[in-house]
């Protein structure tokens, strides 16, 4: 989480399976943030991967928030499953 500190305390995964019907379809993926642990800007970092894709590096909240702490943030993303090879 904060790229500085490579102690694996700092580092966690979190995961979310969501299951979605067969067929290609493209879905809407929103993920809400609000950084309500850090003491100081920059601090907190993520790496978002949908699909198995990185989505996003080094998501840093202090600055989708115009650095101001606890802001709460969303982030939305499409995701194509038309091509994955699903029928």
């Amino acid at each position: 989480m904060n790229r500085e500190n490579t102690n694996l305390d700092s580092r966690f995964n979190i995961t979310w399976n969501f299951p979605v019907g067969s067929g290609g379809a493209q879905y809407l993926v929103r993920l809400h943030f609000c950084d309500i642990v850090s003491r100081a800007l920059n601090l907190l970092y993520f790496n978002v991967y949908l699909n198995g894709y990185l989505a996003y590096e080094d998501l840093d909240l202090s600055v989708l928030t115009s650095h101001v702490l606890a802001s709460p943030i969303y982030v939305d993303f499409v995701v194509d499953l038309r091509w994955v090879g699903w029928e």
